[in-house]
């Protein structure tokens, strides 16, 4: 018998919430930080993921330069996964980079409302 997918499904319009396998998954981040964007922002590009770019859409310019910037983008990047680490997200691999793209999960599908 097979086992039926498990899957993260997130409700971004008119309130946010995350579930996985039907029970609501929490993080611990103030939904309003650079963080939380960035998380909103990787859910909803789903398998295409983003580049760097389009990450540090989300970090203001306030000419401080490109380095500081990209500097602020991994430390946004640090503290969201430092928060998943934390939360009750089935074990696995979140906020990955790969070939010049992040993503939020490539174990699990993600679906969302939007």
């Amino acid at each position: 018998m097979e086992q039926p997918c498990r899957t993260f499904y997130a409700r971004l319009l008119g309130g946010y919430s995350l579930t996985f396998d039907r029970q609501e998954v929490q993080l611990d981040i103030n939904q309003k930080s650079k963080a939380m964007q960035i998380f909103f922002m990787l859910v909803k590009a789903g398998k295409g993921g983003l580049s760097r770019e389009e990450l540090l859409r989300v970090i203001p310019d306030k000419n401080e330069g490109k380095k500081r910037r990209d500097t602020n983008l991994r430390q946004q990047i640090h503290l969201l996964r430092r928060a998943v680490e934390r939360s009750d997200f089935p074990p696995g691999e979140y906020i990955v980079l790969q070939k010049k793209r992040y993503y939020f999960s490539l174990q699990y599908p993600m679906e969302t409302d939007t």
